[in-house]
Order: structure tokens, then C-alpha cells, then sequence
């Protein structure tokens, strides 16, 4: 192998490292949003923990706030992936944009054709229903 080949290897196992890192630094701040909203209404549970001042309602709305938004950036993050990996996928095959996402499919019975549609919409629906809740949690927190 010469030099450039090698360099270029090497400069794509760097990337995919530092995307995969991103990655997981972005599936971690829901959970780390969410455990922190648990420990805060559960400090409610006694008087002398925690007051419900304005200031816990203000860091409360933030951290359930912060759930539904960090899931969602996730969420276009993995897809970004997904679409970069196909393009990659299609420029090493030659295909056309798109034929070879459609050849898979067509070769697939139709009850698994609807089970990855099914699956790949449902994190985003998902997460816009529990942006709805937590939205409405907000708004029940304040008044």
C-alpha cells in the first residue's frame, strides 16, 4: 500500500472514532436530564428537602425541557449518519441515488417492508408525543 492510502485508512478510522464518540455524547444527556428530574420531584416528596420555590419550578421545567429537545437532536444526528452511510454505500457500488435502498426493499416480504417503516418513524413519533407530556407537565408545573 502506498502512503496515501494508508494515510486516508487511518483518517477514516479516526472519523468514524471521533462520530461514534459524538454520538454517545449526545445519547447521554437525556438520560442524565432525565435522572435529574427524577431526583428533584423526588426531593419533593418531603418538606424538608426541597421547597417548591420558583427557582425549583425554573430548574425542574429546564431539565424536563431539555429531554425531549436532546432526544431529538439525537435523533437528526442518527439519521444524518444513516443517510451519509447510504450515499457512501451507493458512491462504492455505483448505484443510483436511491435504487439501492428500493432493491432491498423489493426483495423483502411486505409484513417486513412495513416492520422497518414502522421502526424507523418510531423514535420520532415517539419523542414528539412525550415533547407533548412534558410540555403539558411544564405548563401544569407553573400554574
Amino acid at each position: 500500500m502506498d502512503k496515501e492510502k494508508i494515510d486516508f485508512e487511518f483518517l477514516k478510522i479516526q472519523m468514524d472514532s471521533l462520530h461514534t464518540s459524538v454520538r454517545s455524547k449526545l445519547a447521554i444527556v437525556p438520560q442524565i436530564a432525565a435522572l435529574s428530574a427524577t431526583v428533584l420531584v423526588i426531593a419533593t416528596f418531603s418538606d424538608e428537602l426541597l421547597q417548591i420555590t420558583g427557582l425549583f419550578k425554573a430548574s425542574l421545567s429546564v431539565l424536563l425541557a431539555l429531554i425531549p429537545i436532546s432526544l431529538l437532536f439525537y435523533l437528526i444526528e442518527v439519521h444524518i449518519s444513516i443517510d451519509k452511510g447510504v450515499k457512501i454505500i451507493e458512491e462504492i457500488t455505483k448505484a443510483a441515488p436511491g435504487e439501492l435502498m428500493k432493491k432491498v426493499t423489493e426483495k423483502q416480504p411486505k409484513k417486513i417492508v412495513l416492520f422497518n417503516f414502522l421502526a424507523n418513524y418510531y423514535p420520532f413519533f415517539a419523542t414528539i408525543l412525550l415533547s407533548l407530556v412534558i410540555v403539558y407537565t411544564i405548563s401544569q408545573i407553573w400554574c
